[in-house]
């Protein structure tokens, strides 16, 4: 790097290389959830998930969801990172959930929620081969509570989507 553009970068805010890496995730995080939110589930929404409602409806529907989800967001994140750096429990109240198998940290969940389809809460990580067969019996710890965790090697999904529409 140039020492014209080691210069620029510091005095943007991006001259340490965590920074940029951070800065590079948010740019194409942004893109991504406003591709997802804008272009491709609006028309997955109004055509599977509320199908019965009829298209005004359901966009009307998805429409105030996404509104009144981004609102909460808008007025609730302040406060959690406020919260999060005064306590000193960044990671723990924000990811990067620690995965043990035997007592011992074998990974970090990278993204997790609810599955309403399979009616169980899901993680995804990437732990050692020799924890990653099928059934390995793991443990999660979440804002210091452990919780019970198995590894499933097929997806967990419905191919037709009847459970989705029942």
């Amino acid at each position: 790097m140039t020492a014209r553009g080691a210069a620029l970068l510091q005095k943007i805010g991006l001259g340490r290389p965590e920074l940029r890496a951070w800065a590079m995730y948010d740019w194409a995080n942004s893109g991504f959830v406003t591709t997802i939110l804008t272009a491709v589930f609006p028309i997955y929404f109004t055509s599977v998930a509320a199908k019965s409602l009829g298209p005004s409806s359901a966009t009307t529907v998805f429409l105030v969801a996404t509104t009144a989800g981004m609102v909460l967001s808008a007025l609730i994140s302040p406060y959690l990172g406020a919260l999060a750096d005064c306590s000193g429990r960044t990671k723990r109240m924000f990811g990067d959930e620690p995965i043990f198998h035997h007592s011992k940290c074998v990974g970090y969940v990278s993204s997790g929620g609810y599955a309403h389809h399979a009616k169980k809460s899901m993680a995804m990580s990437y732990v050692p081969i020799d924890c990653a067969n099928d059934g390995t019996e793991l443990e999660i710890e979440l804002l210091g509570e452990f919780y019970k965790a198995r590894v499933v090697a097929r997806p967990v999904y419905d191919p037709d989507g009847q459970r989705m529409r029942a």
